[in-house]
């Protein structure tokens, strides 16, 4: 049997092959759609409890593409938060975790955007929203002087500055608007000297005090006592201990001479340095006669702004050496230096005499 076909329809059946061919050589040479992120829940809300430092957050990323989505890198808009990503490239189909790292404010509410730069298509920025809560109630200090520290004290008078943040109720009066001390010879100045950011309904105060510390009339020694800052009509305070050091009109280094000998060895030598407490003056000083014979006493000259003298214990001397060494000087407020020096001997084990 001869089956004829008409040649209207022989056409009509090649046509429609070749555009079935062309269709798939079309497809085949198509390249894979490009890589789309997507962000499974781009803003993220964390309250920190009082007395949390760090936080952590992740978010979930997905490639919802045809080819590998990659991370380049990342950008905060505030220093407090971290960003890291794990992988940085993924996969068709695939996810990754992007993990933000942020410290929160004590109070208050810091809104923090992190962008993320790709190679997503059609937007290669993708962007992730965290609002950090703190749950501290206001006012208290945030940061500022834990001790104020005036240190040795060489002069007079010293000043050391004061800065204090804290955070308080937005349109609320400043809380540290006055200052006081128990040191009757302490006197401050100074106040709020800056407001902000806000942070939700909480905003940042900045207070700057100078305080002076009259030194005249003290002995040599530390000074210790506390500057209370506090508001008008509050029972809230701050409280800094204040430290310092009067030092004396001439001073030793060091201020003791100590060493330990072994059984057998000579006598040890030391050096020590007498200098002016305050500069400028002109220091002379010199071995005072009733001392030890068996402690010499040999000057070097000057140096470091004051005297060096070689010290020299004898190596007849019994030990231990419990004794003093004392210098005169011609300062009107200090005419001599007492410097303790003492010699003890080694303390040896039983292993230690066994040959």
């Amino acid at each position: 049997m001869r089956i004829m076909v008409a040649p209207g329809r022989a056409r009509l059946a090649i046509g429609l092959l070749a555009v079935a061919s062309l269709g798939a050589v079309y497809v085949a040479i198509q390249p894979p759609p490009a890589p789309r992120a997507l962000v499974l829940t781009p803003a993220q809300r964390i309250v920190a409890e009082p007395g949390i430092q760090k936080v952590e957050v992740s978010y979930r990323i997905a490639n919802r593409g045809g080819r590998d989505l990659t991370i380049h890198r990342t950008r905060s808009s505030c220093g407090c938060t971290v960003a890291s990503v794990e992988p940085r490239v993924i996969p068709p189909g695939g996810k990754g975790v992007v993990t933000l790292r942020a410290t929160p404010p004590a109070a208050g509410e810091r809104p923090v955007s992190v962008v993320l730069e790709t190679n997503s298509v059609p937007d290669p920025e993708v962007h992730l929203e965290l609002t950090l809560v703190g749950k501290r109630e206001p006012p208290f200090v945030v940061e500022g002087s834990e001790v104020v520290q005036f240190g040795p004290i060489l002069e007079e008078r010293v000043e050391a500055v004061v800065w204090i943040t804290s955070h308080e109720h937005q349109g609320s009066r400043p809380w540290l608007d006055s200052a006081r001390s128990d040191m009757p010879d302490l006197r401050l100045e100074g106040g709020l000297v800056e407001e902000g950011p806000r942070l939700g309904d909480v905003i940042i105060r900045r207070y700057r005090y100078t305080a002076e510390l009259t030194a005249t009339g003290r002995a040599p020694g530390p000074i210790r006592g506390e500057l209370i800052l506090s508001g008008v009509g509050r029972d809230k305070e701050v409280r800094l201990p204040v430290t310092a050091t009067i030092r004396p009109p001439v001073v030793a280094s060091p201020a003791a001479l100590m060493a330990t000998v072994i059984s057998g060895e000579s006598m040890p030598r030391f050096t020590l340095l007498l200098s002016p407490g305050r500069p400028g003056f002109e220091l002379e000083a010199e071995p005072c006669p009733e001392n030890d014979p068996s402690i010499r006493v040999e000057p070097r000259g000057a140096a470091g702004g004051g005297l060096v003298f070689d010290i020299t214990a004898a190596d007849h001397l019994r030990l231990p050496v419990e004794t003093s060494l004392v210098m005169t000087t011609n300062h009107p407020e200090c005419p001599t230096v007492r410097v303790p020096v003492i010699i003890r001997a080694a303390q040896t084990s039983l292993a230690d005499r066994i040959p």
